[in-house]
């Protein structure tokens, strides 16, 4: 199997079943509490939280806005009324008319969506970079579908030019503008959507809807939520093969249309093999120069999102943490056990912290209510010897950590004792602190 292939199809394919077995990070906000403060909290310092100086303002979180904005949407799609057995559910795809005034309403969801999160272009939901990192150009697919035939003349533009050679990016610095970065990604994303490798057009609803109903209906005992996401993922589909109808056959990136900008991408996408994979190419073209391994859908658009990401685009830095300007920030073990770990501690609260704060000093704009519900989210050690020490709540975690810190002679400038000023006052207004 070709390196890219992999990634690609472990990050966003939905052409193979293998791309259904990927880990999925979906963490849980907890949006109510058993008994939210009344007064201001008074930490170990002896200070209120009205005294104390926050930095910054929270960020809404846009996942929330979405789906509360999206509500509307699957009213006027008539989405209560789609079947929930699944042999019903296959007769109403064969027979399923979108009406104009669906594709309205979708229209002002999907944009707004980012196709590598929700339901859009990959089956991986709520993927935690995406929900933590702030990106000055967010990747929706309003971004993607924008001016697709400009951004495959980009493409070709950067293809010409010996700065833009994918042997030369890794060691110069400033190719985000001169090499039209994120046209790579826009376009990869539009491609997937839109095209098959040969240029025809992808109907991805009702694959999306085949290999959801198998796992959902056939591979375990449906539940009434995952029914629900099924069904407004084929809706979301179903919106975007009708925009890519806006598009013509000339904008697919293939062999006929594009066949300079082809064999170029076919060419560095051999820089992905796998050792054994670059040996077998090596032994075959020993025998025949001409020889070169099979180039798909998914390597074209694997060579597109990694030329996005190390010229210096931050959404196919996201999509692919090894490689661009988020490879030496997350990709990292402090990032992995930050995003995996479910147990509430203060330990864990404050590593935390100073990985939001190291973030921060090196640029990276963050999204706080995310980081707040992700930790004050996580459950209570279990019971054990050593659970008795740890804290039941975020309050107790917070707590815990300012007697920890003032105890330890730091002053009201810490750098930490602020950054957990700002992380109380936010998890009080979540109303994710008990």
């Amino acid at each position: 199997m070709r390196v890219s292939k992999f990634l690609f199809l472990t990050l966003i394919g939905v052409g193979s079943v293998v791309s259904l077995i990927v880990v999925v990070f979906i963490f849980k906000f907890t949006s109510d509490s058993t008994s939210s403060p009344t007064a201001p909290e008074v930490n170990s310092m002896g200070e209120t939280t009205s005294e104390l100086n926050h930095v910054g303002e929270t960020v809404p979180s846009t996942n929330a806005s979405q789906l509360a904005n999206s509500r509307d949407v699957w009213e006027i799609c008539g989405l209560s009324d789609f079947p929930t057995e699944l042999e019903a559910a296959k007769t109403f795809v064969q027979e399923f008319v979108i009406s104009e005034e669906c594709l309205s309403a979708l229209e002002l969801h999907t944009l707004k969506t980012n196709p590598f999160e929700r339901n859009g272009l990959a089956i991986v939901k709520n993927i935690p970079e995406f929900s933590l990192v702030i990106l000055d150009n967010p990747m929706t697919y309003e971004r993607i579908f924008e001016d697709p035939a400009e951004d495959l003349q980009r493409i070709s533009e950067a293809l010409s030019l010996p700065d833009c050679e994918w042997e030369t990016v890794f060691w110069k610095k400033g190719l985000k503008e001169v090499c039209h970065a994120e046209a790579f990604t826009n376009y990869a994303t539009f491609y997937h959507a839109c095209f098959d490798l040969a240029g025809e057009r992808s109907k991805q609803a009702k694959t999306y809807f085949h290999l959801e109903h198998y796992y959902i209906f056939e591979a375990q005992e449906p539940e009434p939520d995952n029914i629900t996401d099924m069904w407004q993922g084929y809706l979301e589909y179903r919106w975007v093969e009708e925009k890519c109808k806006e598009f013509g056959s000339e904008v697919a990136l293939n062999a006929e249309n594009y066949p300079r900008e082809f064999k170029t991408l076919r060419r560095h996408s051999e820089s992905l093999l796998s050792s054994f994979e670059r040996q077998k190419l090596l032994l075959e073209r020993a025998k025949n120069p001409l020889f070169s391994l099979p180039f798909n859908e998914y390597d074209l658009i694997s060579i597109l999102l990694n030329f996005g990401a190390e010229l210096g685009d931050e959404a196919a830095g996201l999509a692919l943490l090894g490689r661009g300007v988020f490879a030496d920030k997350l990709h990292n073990s402090k990032w992995t056990e930050l995003k995996n770990e479910r147990t509430l501690s203060t330990e864990r609260l404050r590593e935390s912290l100073w990985f939001a704060l190291g973030l921060e000093r090196r640029g990276v704009k963050l999204n706080w209510d995310w980081l707040v519900r992700h930790i004050c989210s996580s459950q209570p050690a279990a019971e054990s010897d050593n659970s008795a020490t740890e804290p039941e709540n975020c309050r107790a975690a917070i707590n815990d950590l300012y007697t920890k810190r003032a105890s330890s002679g730091h002053d009201r400038e810490d750098p930490l004792l602020v950054a957990l000023d700002r992380f109380q006052r936010i998890a009080i207004e979540l109303d994710v602190y008990e």
